[in-house]
């Protein structure tokens, strides 16, 4: 609409002064040579605007005289780079239906059209891996670092190739080339995150584990896992070197992180206890207890009084009962201690409340051990023993992978994947093809003579 007013507004002006002009009362006289020309103005102008419009034609002919040579190659080597890039196009698609022959001799055609462009080295590449030869692949991809534009497309075929061969030291060398050329490339983070936790480099992973999240690669309550795990590694790594300070600032991190994170709190109240710091050692176990309680840190609670008879004991995790009063690991090492130290009503009511929470194998097994204390039939005994093959799994250190139960808590899955051991219920399958555990796990099954007992309340 305001293209058509403008047009209208010109053409009217036009019309306006071309009616001025001829009404215009003057002429115009050209005399020389004994000629005299006459005319009107108006008459004068236009021919002043047919002469520039030829003049106009006259040169724009000149200028595509001169420049058609120049624009004849142009279209010719426009002709030649569309058929280059078809050629290119039709040699990749060639590649990813495994026609080996075919990409190659398409990669030819392409070369001779457009010369060495880096996507011909992708298509050589994808050739010889079609082919099967690494050497030749690995050669286009060498090239393909040389440009910037097929710098990342490079390393990542090399690595693939690395990783292929088994050289981990080579691919992770090229994770991290990769990573620094393009820190928010998903595969270069997530290629370099598992060659490093792969090569056990807890230190250099956890500068690369926050990448993780942002870029979709793992939820952010996976990365906390990761995060306290690499913590608890390096925690023991340090220690391994004799740096129990700085090894117990690793496993403060780690909790930090993760808190109740039974693996980190155990480490941390051991190495406090080594290090003369008992009430931090004690704080470290029951802050974690308070948390998720877990037998892992009952044993290292134990642990930190190692002599202690099971009436001293008892009467010490009380402080882990003000902490988690009715969960059922509480219960169960209160149940034990108090087995072993005599006190079989005070064990039965533990051991009776873990089992209406819930009738797991170890519950079970200690049932059993308190009834051949109280000196039960064999008959009962035998009952709670068939109980406990037939309960619930007692929570276990699980491999999410393969759904096996492991010993101990450990980095890697035994699939080989970082961070993919939980704690959890196992299957029930997977629970019957590990030996039972002991009933007795914060002392010794030796129970205490009566004359170690220590005098109840009621006998005294």
């Amino acid at each position: 609409m305001l293209r058509v007013l403008v047009f209208v507004i010109v053409a009217s002006v036009v019309a306006v002064a071309a009616a001025w002009l001829a009404d215009f009362p003057a002429e115009v006289a050209i005399s020389g040579r004994g000629y005299e020309i006459r005319s009107s103005l108006g008459v004068l102008v236009l021919g002043v605007l047919l002469f520039g419009l030829v003049l106009a034609a006259l040169v724009e002919l000149y200028r595509w005289l001169v420049t058609a040579p120049r624009r004849l190659r142009r279209y010719r080597q426009e002709v030649r780079t569309l058929r280059g890039y078809q050629a290119l196009g039709n040699g990749l698609l060639a590649a990813a239906s495994g026609d080996a022959a075919r990409a190659r001799l398409l990669a030819e055609e392409a070369r001779r059209l457009l010369g060495e462009a880096p996507p011909l080295l992708l298509l050589d590449a994808q050739a010889a891996q079609i082919a099967g030869d690494d050497r030749a692949a690995a050669r286009s991809f060498r090239r393909m670092l040389e440009a910037p534009e097929s710098e990342l497309m490079g390393l990542r075929g090399l690595l693939t190739q690395a990783m292929r061969a088994g050289d981990r030291e080579e691919a992770l060398e090229l994770a991290r080339r990769a990573y620094r050329r393009a820190p928010d490339a998903p595969w270069a983070v997530s290629a370099l995150f598992e060659l490093l936790t792969g090569a056990r480099h807890w230190a250099e992973a956890l500068g690369v584990v926050d990448r993780l999240a942002p870029l979709g690669l793992a939820r952010p309550e996976e990365v906390a896992r990761y995060r306290a795990a690499l913590h608890h590694l390096r925690a023991q790594e340090l220690d391994a070197e004799r740096r129990p300070m700085d090894a117990l600032k690793e496993e403060r991190r780690a909790l930090k992180v993760l808190p109740g994170f039974a693996p980190a709190a155990a480490h941390a109240a051991r190495i406090a206890h080594r290090l003369g710091r008992d009430r931090e050692a004690r704080k470290l176990v029951e802050e974690a207890w308070q948390i998720a309680p877990h037998p892992e840190l009952a044993r290292a609670y134990a642990d930190l009084a190692p002599n202690e008879r099971p009436s001293e004991r008892l009467r010490r995790f009380e402080r882990l009962r003000a902490r988690a009063a009715d969960h059922v690991e509480t219960r169960l090492a209160l149940g034990e201690l108090a087995l072993l130290a005599g006190r079989l009503d005070q064990a039965r009511e533990h051991l009776e409340v873990a089992l209406a929470k819930g009738p797991t194998a170890r519950a079970c097994r200690l049932m059993a051990e308190l009834e051949r204390a109280a000196g039960a039939p064999a008959s009962t005994v035998q009952s709670w023993l068939a109980k406990a093959g037939e309960a619930q799994p007692d929570p276990a250190w699980v491999c999410e992978d393969t759904g096996e139960v492991l010993p101990e808590w450990r980095p890697f899955s035994t699939s080989g994947r970082f961070g993919a051991v939980s704690w959890q219920t196992p299957p029930r399958v997977s629970a019957l093809a590990v030996p039972p555990r002991p009933p007795f796990l914060l002392v010794d099954s030796r129970p205490e003579s009566p004359a170690e007992r220590e005098p109840t309340a009621d006998a005294a």
